[in-house]
């Protein structure tokens, strides 16, 4: 059995994601008390910057409600 090298792996999403423009990419800097982050579209379009995450259930169901409303207003 012949197995794909890691890298190709990953140019095969990176293609699949340019293809499909209906993603929301989210990078996340995570350090021990909260979070931080950004939102953005396959074209790089930043659609929310420093979006700032506690480590709280609170914050996390606001960072989903967030995510939900961010697809939402952007079509995604």
């Amino acid at each position: 059995m012949t197995s794909i090298p890691k890298i190709e792996q990953f140019r095969q999403v990176k293609m699949s994601i340019k293809k499909n423009r209906s993603y929301l990419l989210i990078g996340i800097d995570v350090s021990s008390k909260s979070s931080i982050a950004c939102f953005y579209n396959v074209e790089k379009e930043i659609l929310l910057r420093k979006y700032l995450i506690r480590h709280n259930l609170e914050d996390f169901q606001r960072f989903v409600y967030k995510i939900e409303q961010t697809m939402e207003m952007n079509n995604i």
